[in-house]
């Protein structure tokens, strides 16, 4: 439990609503360490308010200004700072275990090896070029659309996060992901030379342009998406590959072979397909929406859920294909004469499920 003694002085700096009262104290107390653990604090002003050392675990701050703060070594584990204003504060070396940290301010915020496992980073904002990140560990944080573009957090601990992170831009040089989970995460432009991501489950994950090398950890399947990425697949033989769950927004496949490739579940979003062999490839629950499928072979394949719509289908055989609960819509080359096209080979539209839009 806080303090008592410590709390008095903090009530003081409620009436007056300045920090003054409290750094006076502390620099006539320096060898003190407060404790104001579970303290209620919410929506307060304490901009440049001295809180190093100090216990705050269970503080109540959510909506806390603390703008300049010193948070040097302090106590904030399971702390709830839900929307505080951070701005230039310095929490260097301190612990935020289990912190809630929602919709928080993070500009030019110090976190060098601060404590962040557990936290739950959720909306959090860290603002571009950030250098002073040094040594953060982010072991089993929720990092969920969090922001972290353009910053150095090379070295950082990122294993068992939860995350679909910006990451563009951002070095990553020898950063940990072992065992974590990332979905949607952005690694365009970013520098992921010799970063671990072993053990770690990928979903739809971009590294356009990014860098990798030898010591770079991921497995097979990533690193060829990270190929497909990153240089010229017209034309080439993807047969039998597995590709589910994985971003391929864009990408030139015209005249590539992916017959009896798992892509389900994968975004081929605005790709170009054009002549592509999907021949009993596995669709179900893919993007195909604006994708070029122009003379497309799909005959025999799975598209089960797929999202079609505006994809151009100008000459694509869709013979034998599964079109459970396919959707389409505003299709280039969708006539009557393919639509009869499509029932004279047998296609498969089971439970009356060709949506139309």
């Amino acid at each position: 439990m806080a303090n008592e003694e410590h709390l008095t002085i903090i009530r003081l700096v409620l009436i007056g609503e300045s920090a003054e009262i409290w750094n006076d104290w502390r620099k006539e107390n320096p060898d003190i360490i407060p404790d104001l653990s579970r303290v209620n604090l919410q929506g307060l002003n304490l901009e440049k308010i001295d809180f190093s050392n100090t216990n705050l675990s269970q503080a109540n701050l959510i909506d806390t200004i603390l703008t300049k703060a010193n948070l040097v070594n302090a106590n904030l584990t399971n702390a709830s700072l839900q929307s505080a204003n951070l701005k230039s504060a310095n929490f260097k070396s301190a612990n935020l275990d289990g912190a809630i940290l929602e919709n928080t301010n993070l500009t030019d915020v110090n976190l060098s090896h601060a404590n962040l496992s557990n936290a739950n980073l959720f909306c959090a904002y860290f603002e571009k070029y950030n250098p002073n990140l040094e040594s953060v560990n982010f072991e089993n944080a929720y990092l969920w659309d969090t922001v972290l573009s353009d910053i150095n957090l090379s070295g950082v601990n990122f294993s068992n996060v939860t995350s679909n992170a910006f990451f563009d831009n951002t070095n990553l040089e020898g950063a940990n992901f072992r065992s974590a989970r990332l979905e949607y995460v952005d690694f365009s432009n970013a520098n992921l030379k010799n970063a671990d991501f072993s053990e770690a489950i990928l979903k739809n994950i971009k590294f356009h342009n990014s860098i990798i090398n030898e010591n770079t950890k991921l497995d097979r399947k990533w690193l060829l998406v990270w190929e497909i990425h990153n240089s010229d697949v017209k034309n080439r033989n993807f047969s039998g590959i597995d590709l589910s769950n994985t971003d391929l927004d864009n990408i030139d496949f015209s005249n590539a072979d992916l017959s009896n490739a798992n892509l389900n579940n994968a975004s081929l979003y605005s790709a170009n397909l054009h002549k592509a062999n999907l021949t009993n490839a596995d669709l179900s629950n893919a993007n195909l929406g604006n994708a070029n499928l122009n003379k497309a072979n799909l005959r025999g394949a799975h598209l089960s859920n797929v999202y079609l719509q505006n994809a151009d289908l100008t000459d694509a055989n869709f013979s034998n294909a599964s079109l459970k609960n396919t959707k389409f819509g505003n299709n280039k080359g969708m006539s009557q004469l393919l639509e009869t096209e499509l029932e004279l080979e047998e296609v498969i539209c089971e439970d009356e499920t060709w949506i139309l839009f």
